[in-house]
């Protein structure tokens, strides 16, 4: 299932006035060349988990504009002529050539995650949908897997942002690349249906103000049958362990309803406890009433658990951007992009060259030059090399399978693994 909202006009209108004006111009079929890439990693962090390109080869397969969406950009740019429009209609995503760094890769600053060549109309007015794909996919994978490495692999994370997100596509993008990052499921049932990510649920604050005393429990659930099939009392077996969490914890002011609660939401879902322990007093109440209904059931043998995209090249002329700032200024021409490993197995470098530039080899000396910093470099003998950049879309579609959504989690974390861990 794909999201329809993600079609031709998701774009800025100048994309749109400036394929106007290079098909004026009778430029709009020059060869040429975009990148997209980004300047700088966030979160202060050393790295960025590359996603969206499965996004982005969706998009490119169902792209057409539509008679409907002619009419609509007729009211828009009403002098422009009939024949323009045509040419829209006419589109054919065909004819682009795109190379990509495998999705969920570690990248990093300045190095193309996706390269774009064919028509210059056509490469323009695909930019931000493409960077809308990629932007917001790596920047919430990225941030998933750096909470999942502070967590530890062993540590179950769920994620609950759909109310606070910031609309339906950003909720289930969310909740996508959260699990494409290292969250194990979502609480957005959506998200599940559509992705097929695990969906897990607590409950709200509502449910824990909703009882009041541990008499409005109903007498007959409190009895929860054990994985066995045996009868066990966890009402009691509750109170009587949160009789020993009180003096442990010295919390003897626990908010009974607040347990109530705990004990209902056990009943319904034994083998998977997952409660908010914050409505009245975290530390108060809410971690002592937990544990009591937690050691309950183990007792009933139950467990409680930012991218940018130009333009490089036209017509085979490289084409390079100059500004004041220095991170603005953009590498000219077609590109091929090596990353090094050395004999530990752990990546070295990514290595940037023109395309037309004679290929590294293994084992031979190369001089690799920090592009701003003219003192940084130093030789380079790789042990393995990689080309980060595959063909992924041609005159003929997609050229590599589509992986499925667990595919690019996995390979997430077997990314991970070959960088070093101060870079982590």
């Amino acid at each position: 299932m794909y999201d329809t909202v993600v079609q031709p006009l998701l774009t800025d209108l100048y994309q749109i006035t400036m394929a106007y004006g290079y098909w004026k111009c009778n430029k709009h079929n020059c060869n040429s060349v975009f990148e997209l890439y980004f300047r700088k990693n966030q979160f202060q962090g050393e790295y960025t988990i590359f996603c969206g390109l499965r996004d982005v080869i969706l998009f490119l397969e169902q792209f057409h504009i539509s008679d409907e969406d002619v009419q609509y950009l007729k009211t828009v740019m009403p002098k422009a002529e009939p024949e323009f429009f045509q040419y829209l209609q006419s589109l054919d995503t065909k004819q682009l050539k795109l190379v990509a760094q495998k999705e969920g890769s570690v990248c990093f600053p300045r190095v193309p995650l996706i390269c774009v060549e064919g028509p210059l109309a056509l490469c323009q007015l695909i930019e931000t949908t493409l960077l809308t794909l990629v932007n917001y996919a790596s920047l919430v994978a990225t941030n998933a897997c750096r909470y999942r490495i502070a967590a530890g692999e062993d540590k179950t994370m769920l994620e609950f942002g759909l109310r606070r997100a910031q609309g339906l596509d950003g909720g289930l993008t969310a909740s996508k690349y959260c699990y494409v990052g290292g969250f194990d499921a979502s609480s957005n049932v959506l998200a599940g249906k559509m992705y097929g990510i695990p969906v897990r649920g607590t409950q709200a604050h509502s449910f824990v103000n909703a009882f009041s005393s541990l008499s409005e429990l109903n007498p007959e659930i409190v009895h929860l049958e054990t994985p066995t099939g045996k009868a066990f009392d966890i009402q009691s077996a509750t109170v009587k362990y949160l009789d020993q969490v009180k003096v442990l914890l010295d919390t003897p002011d626990t908010h009974e309803g607040e347990l109530a609660s705990f004990i209902a939401y056990a009943c319904s879902f034994p083998d998977q406890l997952l409660v908010l322990i914050d409505t009245y007093s975290t530390l108060s109440s809410g971690i002592a009433n937990f544990l009591a209904v937690a050691l309950a059931l183990n007792d009933a043998g139950y467990k409680a658990r930012g991218c940018v995209y130009k333009i490089v090249e036209i017509e085979g002329r490289p084409c390079m951007k100059l500004a004041q700032e220095i991170q603005k200024v953009t590498f000219p021409g077609k590109k091929k992009v090596f990353r090094f490993y050395g004999s530990k197995g752990n990546a070295i470098l990514d290595l940037i060259s023109k395309e037309n530039e004679p290929s590294p080899k293994i084992g031979e000396q190369v001089l690799c030059r920090d592009p701003f910093i003219a003192t940084k470099r130093a030789y380079c003998s790789p042990i393995k090399m990689e080309n980060l950049l595959i063909n992924v879309w041609g005159e003929k579609g997609c050229m590599q399978p589509i992986p499925t959504l667990q595919e690019v989690k996995s390979f997430v974390q077997q990314s991970l693994k070959t960088i070093r861990e101060n870079v982590k």
